[in-house]
């Protein structure tokens, strides 16, 4: 059945949840620029991601895209320089110092990809993060 007029003008003036209101990780034109020595780098341009708890996604890309970089923001490791980034409901451009490290040791946890330097090869995987 098609909706009619007055139905689909409710519809339309309807309060709209938020982008990704309902999910566990969510960032939304975020962007990253780095400074240095009057030399600006965009490593993320107007990035929107949406993830829901339990979904396991991989990030690919070329050498250069911002894999790392947006791994840097969703770890609190580093700060946006604009949009939104939250993870489990915690809006990472709004945190402090102390907050990002309150973060990162409750929240996230991660290996770094030099394996020799941060792998203990007598702790199980789960104990290594």
């Amino acid at each position: 059945m098609n909706p009619t007029l007055s139905e689909l003008e409710a519809k339309a003036t309807r309060e709209k949840t938020a982008f990704g209101a309902d999910a566990h990780i969510v960032c939304d034109n975020l962007v990253r620029i780095y400074k240095t020595e009057g030399v600006e780098v965009v490593a993320l341009q107007g990035l929107d991601l949406v993830i829901d708890k339990g979904e396991l996604v991989a990030i690919v890309g070329a050498s250069g895209s911002g894999k790392s970089t947006l791994l840097n923001v969703l770890s609190g490791l580093d700060v946006p320089t604009a949009g939104v980034a939250r993870v489990a409901g915690t809006d990472l451009l709004a945190m402090t110092a102390k907050d990002r490290l309150r973060y990162r040791r409750s929240v996230v946890g991660f290996i770094w990809q030099q394996t020799a330097r941060n792998l203990l090869p007598y702790l199980t995987a789960r104990e290594n993060v």
